[in-house]
């Protein structure tokens, strides 16, 4: 333990190095947020439904953690690069440890970011409920799945210019298969169950049911939301284990 807070303190720093991200993370989704909720969130048009606020707010939260993603996997990229990482590969600190301390800087992160999204969605007459409590604590693992995608591109990325590419494919993975833009449940058929069976629908499921007070779908999504997680940490740790054994 004393190694993985050792490592979290040391990427808190380097966050903190660059306040920039940190703020565009914060600030991007409450942006999509605003822009959606004057332009369609007043409208009482058929068909608009979907754009109140109550409907397209949690999708937006969960959507904000990809581009905590990007920042992980930026980083790790940049550690390849660097003097630090041949330090890491040479000592016994083992993947598990290197990729946890990610876990726990970036964590509190994607919270915070959750907290302030919540918050100023509230002003903007999302619903205040035991509900968007519960959807709070379900926005978790699809954090948690989020920063692993990161630690994943960032250790298969051979440099920062090609993390950056590689992450977008996951943000748009996430922004069409994940139902933020459209309801992939009203377009049924093969499509609705390919998203099924892929974790972007999976991350943004169970904060949109809980706001709703919606629960019975919620444990097998957060189920299979963490079996990708646990799924791209095992391939990280094995590529990171294969390249420190050259």
């Amino acid at each position: 333990m004393h190694r993985i807070k050792a490592l979290t303190v040391r990427n808190l720093k380097e966050t903190a190095r660059e306040p920039m991200s940190l703020i565009f993370c914060a600030v991007f989704p409450l942006v999509m947020l605003v822009i959606m909720q004057l332009v369609l969130g007043g409208s009482d048009a058929a068909g608009t439904a979907v754009f109140q606020i109550d409907n397209f707010a949690p999708g937006i939260a969960v959507f904000g953690y990809t581009f905590t993603m990007l920042f992980v996997a930026l980083g790790i990229a940049a550690d390849k690069n660097t003097a630090f990482m041949t330090r890491i590969l040479i000592s016994p600190l083992s993947p598990l440890e290197y990729y946890l301390s990610y876990v726990f800087a970036f964590m509190p992160v994607c919270l915070l970011q959750t907290v302030l999204f919540y918050a100023v969605a509230l002003l903007f007459g999302l619903n205040a409920s035991v509900g968007l409590l519960i959807s709070l604590v379900y926005t978790l693992p699809s954090a948690f799945f989020y920063i692993a995608c990161g630690l994943f591109i960032g250790t298969v990325a051979k440099s920062e210019k090609a993390a950056g590419p590689v992450s977008s494919v996951f943000i748009c993975a996430a922004g069409m298969l994940g139902g933020i833009w459209m309801p992939v449940e009203t377009l049924g058929g093969v499509f609705f169950g390919v998203c099924k069976a892929l974790p972007f629908y999976n991350t943004i499921k169970p904060a949109a049911s809980a706001v709703k007070g919606a629960y019975k779908d919620i444990f097998p999504c957060i189920f299979i939301t963490l079996a990708y997680t646990a799924a791209l940490l095992a391939l990280s740790a094995l590529i990171y284990k294969r390249k420190r054994d050259k």
